[in-house]
């Protein structure tokens, strides 16, 4: 049975007053948008957003029940009853403190040269943010093949409106991130983590403003656009493309889709300026 509907499609989420023509968009969604609320804890909301809430609820059921009983010794049900067993034993993570990615922050803190940084943003058993994002994904021009896309990144809030917009909803946001930003370092011992936060959240705002804005982001043609490894470094010579590469596996791919291309530019100079500290 469908959830939406009689066949799975929300037609009572269509504004009829809209002609298709004139504004497919809101013919389409037009009362759904009128009347749907944001979760208050969420910065936007759509019906993948619903999905994606079930699909998790789901997930979570099946995990909890798979801990209610003794599993096959290696099976994959075992695997997914123990992480999920240790993800929620805070117990025990509260009582290990900092020492389980002790490693990882000593990694970061030697850091002294661009080169170490690219190094550190490519590893992929140490998660890390950029302001340049390198990740394979399907081709969008040839859904038969994998390509490696280079896009803008580099921001702890959902997306650059939430560093420009002057509102003071937004404003008190960029309080609360500094705020938070600065309890994150005191956890891990940084030096002045009040003045740190500071220069954390002023580099994601110059991140902010290099980045395009979100309408100019989803044009499929202004995002498409093919270059060869050394095309790349001559286009944006400041990000330390080979260090990056070579350790996220990436060190003999040659073909590269550059998504956003002068904000890619702009990104890598904005690299080349900051400090590595």
């Amino acid at each position: 049975k469908a959830a939406i509907g009689a066949w799975g499609v929300d037609l009572a989420g269509m504004d009829r007053a809209a002609a298709p023509g004139d504004d497919f968009f809101r013919a389409v969604s037009g009362t759904w948008v009128d009347t749907t609320q944001i979760p208050a804890d969420r910065s936007d909301w759509n019906g993948f957003y619903v999905l994606s809430d079930k699909a998790d609820a789901n997930v979570r059921t099946i995990a909890e029940r798979l801990g209610t009983a003794p599993q096959a010794a290696g099976s994959v049900e075992q695997l997914v009853a123990d992480a999920y067993a240790t993800y929620v034993d805070t117990a025990r993570i509260e009582s290990l403190g900092l020492a389980p990615f002790q490693a990882d922050l000593d990694r970061f803190k030697g850091l002294t040269a661009i080169e170490e940084v690219g190094a550190a943003i490519g590893e992929p058993s140490l998660p890390s943010n950029s302001p340049i994002g390198i990740a394979p994904t399907v081709d969008a021009r040839n859904p038969n093949r994998y390509t490696v896309i280079v896009t803008q990144a580099g921001l702890g809030l959902p997306v650059r409106d939430f560093y420009l917009n002057d509102a003071a909803a937004f404003e008190q946001v960029r309080q609360a991130y500094r705020a938070y930003v600065e309890k994150m370092l005191t956890l891990v011992s940084y030096p002045d983590a009040a003045k740190a936060s500071a220069s954390v959240v002023a580099l994601e705002r110059r991140i902010a403003d290099a980045q395009w804005p979100l309408a100019k982001v989803r044009n499929k043609d202004l995002t498409y656009n093919p270059m060869t490894r050394a095309e790349l470094a001559a286009y944006a010579p400041g990000f330390p493309w080979e260090a990056a590469l070579k350790t996220a596996g990436l060190g003999a791919r040659e073909q590269f889709v550059v998504r956003e291309k002068d904000a890619i530019k702009a990104l890598s100079a904005l690299c080349a300026g900051t400090p590595v500290e």
